[in-house]
């Protein structure tokens, strides 16, 4: 059972992003019937696919970041002999958990302004913090997502065959 969990923990982002994609295909074809046989509309449809898509994006980054995986130039890094690049990297995974830090924080504010004057998505009835809440878990997935890959690049040293990919990602 706890192997069965930390699996589960370790891949929670694929699991949501799973899930909300499937709500999302459920959604377009629901309002396509809707649309094109029953002749209605769903007023609902098109903020929930946005709200679903904001949790989408969130979500992803942080998948990106486990798997080394962001786009980006590897020109600056490929300057570098690879124990600078190596400092490198590890000053701009850094500057990334500090920008998280403040993206998150920032959000946290704004949520609180959000659920204390009670805006809500009008067409959905439910508070918008729901939609900005979002950011602060993807990006703090993401910050989580980001001490694994120094823990293992640079404590463990499981990526010490060959530079840290995240250089190609990021610089």
């Amino acid at each position: 059972m706890p192997g069965t969990f930390m699996k589960f923990l370790n891949n929670i982002e694929e699991t949501l992003l799973t899930v909300i994609f499937l709500v999302m295909v459920a959604i377009c074809f629901l309002q396509v019937v809707a649309r094109f046989i029953l002749s209605v509309s769903l007023s609902w449809s098109e903020a929930l696919l946005c709200v679903c898509l904001i949790w989408v994006t969130c979500l992803a980054a942080s998948v990106a970041f486990k798997r080394k995986s962001h786009l980006g130039v590897d020109f600056l890094t490929g300057l570098f002999p690879p124990k600078a690049k190596r400092a490198v990297v590890l000053l701009t995974y850094l500057i990334c958990i500090a920008f998280h830090v403040v993206i998150i924080y920032t959000t946290v504010k704004l949520m609180g302004r959000q659920i204390n004057t009670g805006q809500i998505i009008v067409s959905l009835k439910v508070p918008i913090a729901l939609a900005t809440a979002a950011i602060p878990a993807g990006f703090g997935l993401s910050v989580i997502r980001i001490v694994q890959v120094i823990i293992n690049d640079y404590v463990l040293r499981k990526d010490a065959d060959d530079s840290p990919r995240i250089s190609e990602g990021l610089l």
